[in-house]
């Protein structure tokens, strides 16, 4: 399966500094982003994903910067990428639009052709059982519905807060591990305090409705 992304420009900006004029002035300054130059900068933006002809995401961004193929990444690679340095909320929505799940972070990367996202700082997650986490680095596999952190990790469950180091989970965060966990603390009025931590925490989605 590949996902597809369908934009929408609400108040679009292009001008990396190439026929760009105000009055007399002639703007020739090339911005840089990501310490690159880019290939496209726009402003404002909407994009609708979809899997297999289906809308599974609503991305909404106030920048979104992309870079061509032949953009050095590293020392040794080079290819096309997207770039939002000011911050990107998803939403995953249901047949009639309607958001049951958001994904918020204050900046991310995206490389398009092996269907991959790098969330970085301030990542909050809502599942669609209300469940929050909160991590500062988070990647997203869209190919293989997966999402992967060796950061720090925040959980807030019904019952419990679960904190640890190292998070793996399917892309709806329905069924989630913790590879090592540092506590679970209850919220329950009165409950006792929780004495030890397990080394694998899970979330199992229930069968009942």
């Amino acid at each position: 399966m590949r996902y597809v992304f369908h934009v929408f420009l609400l108040l679009s900006a292009l001008c990396l500094g190439y026929g760009c004029s105000d009055g007399d002035h002639q703007e020739v300054a090339v911005a840089l982003y990501d310490g690159k130059i880019p290939m496209m900068v726009t402003h404002d933006v909407t994009m609708l994903i979809s899997d297999s002809g289906i809308i599974k995401y609503r991305a909404i961004t106030p920048t979104w910067v992309r870079f061509g193929d032949d953009t050095q990444i590293d020392s040794v690679t080079k290819g096309a990428y997207q770039y939002f340095p000011d911050g990107i909320e998803f939403e995953q929505i249901d047949t009639v639009f309607e958001a049951t799940e958001t994904i918020v972070a204050d900046t991310a990367y995206n490389w398009e052709s092996r269907q991959m996202w790098h969330l970085i700082r301030n990542v909050s997650v809502t599942s669609r059982k209300g469940e929050k986490f909160q991590t500062n680095d988070l990647y997203w596999d869209m190919k293989k519905h997966t999402v992967y952190s060796d950061s720090f990790i925040h959980i807030e469950r019904a019952d419990n807060i679960i904190e640890g180091y190292g998070f793996t989970s399917t892309d709806d965060f329905t069924k989630y591990e913790i590879k090592q966990t540092n506590g679970i603390f209850p919220l329950r009025e009165n409950a006792a305090a929780t004495s030890s931590a397990t080394t694998t925490a899970k979330g199992e989605e229930s069968d009942e409705q």
